[in-house]
């Protein structure tokens, strides 16, 4: 593939997604996979800022600034799946970049690769490229998001229970219910401070669960009421961590 690279000026430490389309991309699709990138990068000790949107092309320009020491896990995503870059300035940029391609494989239904297949399904985009000032890489088109699918059907199927443990694991009707709301972002409930740590109480339930801010800071949500999105993590059936990706006040 021709490198694009070209035509977008990058800086070292800099790297674009384009989405090939003739009209346009969902503005709420794109902001999921940005926060889903941004993700990845922090697992690289990495923040993500936008640096620039190109006139002409749906390329968004990202700059990887250094938040912490890169993750321990860096160099081995990168051995993963290189990529190429052209400064010891760029180690940063390389290591998020390389993770980036390792969790849009089509090979697991990561949450960056769903998200990516969201993005395709959903638009008219036929493909998202990563590019960096060296190289040029299809992360997701339409046959990879196909693939996702396969294998979250494939994941979503009963597995072959062996024993009472097994069952016990099996997360129940109610939950399934309450997960697919979070998912879908109407799940309502409470949100604040309970012995000092961020909880979330969904309507309808005695209990609440620790809460994951990905995308923000526990300080800029002031106990109330809330609607949520994001993610509901289970240990023995029920409710151990509620990762919210947006909260809005009721």
């Amino acid at each position: 593939m021709a490198n694009a690279a070209l035509d977008f000026k990058l800086a070292d430490d800099e790297f674009a997604f384009y989405f090939d389309s003739n009209s346009g991309v969902d503005a709420t699709e794109l902001g999921r996979f940005l926060q889903r990138a941004a993700a990845v990068a922090r697992g690289q000790g990495a923040d993500l800022r936008v640096v620039g949107l190109r006139d002409g092309s749906l390329a968004v320009l990202l700059k990887a600034i250094k938040k912490s020491k890169i993750a321990k896990n860096a160099k081995k995503e990168f051995n993963k799946a290189p990529i190429a870059t052209s400064a010891a300035g760029a180690a940063l940029v390389g290591a998020v970049v390389s993770a980036l391609i390792v969790a849009t494989s089509c090979d697991k239904p990561t949450p960056m690769a769903k998200s990516a297949a969201d993005v395709i399904e959903q638009t008219s985009v036929t493909q998202i490229q990563l590019v960096t000032v060296n190289q040029t890489v299809v992360i997701m088109d339409e046959e990879g998001a196909r693939q996702v699918r396969a294998l979250e059907r494939q994941a979503e199927r009963p597995k072959l229970l062996t024993g009472a443990a097994d069952v016990a694991r099996l997360p129940s009707p109610e939950m399934r219910q309450l997960s697919a709301h979070m998912e879908e972002g109407s799940l309502t409930g409470w949100l604040g401070r309970f012995n000092g740590e961020l909880h979330f109480s969904p309507d309808g339930y005695r209990y609440s669960a620790p809460v994951d801010l990905r995308f923000a800071n526990a300080d800029d949500f002031p106990a109330g009421r809330y609607k949520v999105k994001g993610d509901l993590l289970l240990k023995a059936g029920r409710p151990d961590e509620f990762v919210i990706l947006r909260a809005e006040p009721e």
